[in-house]
């Protein structure tokens, strides 16, 4: 128990450093005019991503079984925060919350399970990120007015992303190490293809879990997809309150597609650190299609990181508190324990 709290903390004070970081170069002046100008929208903001983290954490709640495995679900809703806080302030990919979700499940369901469910949540958060750009893209295509070479731009990204979709669903159904397996023996990557080999049997054990979820447990995976379908809906309220906020009036759908926009390029430019300039970029560019002035693409990024702040802190908060006992943690670390010990 010792050594999982020092991993919590090794998080909190490496997170809270980066964190400090990130707000004193964005400057504690500039964050506090964004509030003033956004006024009580600001808490609008904030609370619709307070319920985008609770449609995660259903998510969640139905891959890792919490009920069965004796997770409360404040648990679950706190990793779940604390997993996104630690991919906001990870410099490249954005995945520092991976490791951490791992370490912190293993505790209730043990290794091979909480590396799989990682990989089976990280997986379904790509397809219903797909469903929802394909969603915006067909609104798009089919009642956006636009120029002719917009509109063919849209449907050659429509079909990438089907395309995407069919090969997000291959790994859930083929088992994703396995699709890696497939990938990397096509590739001249030697060692790639070393790293698997060495790990094969565990790599299988944990394809299993991930194909048990999608072939046997189907309610649960279309559950998921929805859950984390609504998240996105959610989350692109939040422009709709930022552009409230300046006197411009839209609808969902205009906000669904400022979202989807502003996500997608972001996941293009992941290699780009912290997403500095990307993000403000993508929102400047789809404003311009919707005929919004493209500087309010520049504030709504702005008061965009300002909501993050707040979600960061409240994410490295529930890392620490998550180091506390429960009852249900105790009963579930014995019932480990003794597995092992009849292994």
């Amino acid at each position: 128990m010792k050594k999982q709290n020092t991993y919590k903390t090794i998080f909190m004070i490496v997170g809270l450093a980066i964190f400090s970081y990130l707000v004193y170069n964005f400057g504690i002046e500039r964050i506090m005019q964004n509030l003033q100008e956004t006024g009580w929208w600001f808490a609008a903001i904030v609370a619709t991503w307070g319920f985008v983290y609770l449609f995660n954490a259903f998510s969640w709640s139905r891959i890792v079984k919490a009920k069965e495995n004796k997770i409360p679900f404040s648990q679950v809703f706190g990793l779940t925060v604390s997993g996104f806080s630690l991919n906001y302030i990870t410099p490249f990919v954005g995945l520092g919350g991976e490791p951490y979700r791992i370490m912190a499940y293993k505790e209730y369901i043990g290794t091979e399970k909480s590396v799989s469910s990682v990989i089976i949540f990280t997986l379904m958060h790509m397809i219903s990120h797909v469903v929802f750009w394909v969603f915006s893209m067909a609104w798009v295509i089919l009642f956006l007015e636009m120029p002719m070479h917009y509109w063919l731009i849209m449907a050659v990204i429509f079909i990438v992303l089907l395309l995407l979709l069919s090969v997000y669903i291959k790994a859930m159904k083929s088992g994703f190490f396995n699709t890696l397996k497939w990938v990397a023996s096509k590739l001249p990557i030697k060692k790639l293809n070393e790293v698997i080999e060495t790990h094969h049997d565990k790599l299988d054990e944990a394809d299993r879990f991930i194909r048990d979820f999608y072939n046997t447990r189907k309610k649960d995976f279309y559950l998921v997809v929805f859950y984390e379908f609504v998240s996105r809906v959610i989350s692109s309220l939040e422009y709709y309150f930022i552009l409230m906020a300046v006197g411009v009036n839209i609808g969902i759908f205009e906000a669904i597609f400022i979202n989807a926009g502003m996500s997608l390029v972001i996941n293009l430019t992941f290699f780009i650190p912290f997403q500095l300039g990307a993000r403000e970029g993508s929102l400047v560019f789809v404003h311009g299609m919707l005929g919004i002035d493209s500087s309010l693409g520049i504030y709504a990024g702005l008061v965009n990181r300002v909501r993050e702040f707040f979600w960061i802190l409240m994410g490295l908060t529930f890392i620490q508190l998550s180091g506390r006992k429960t009852k249900y943690k105790e009963e579930r670390m014995n019932e480990l324990v003794e597995a092992d010990n009849a292994n």
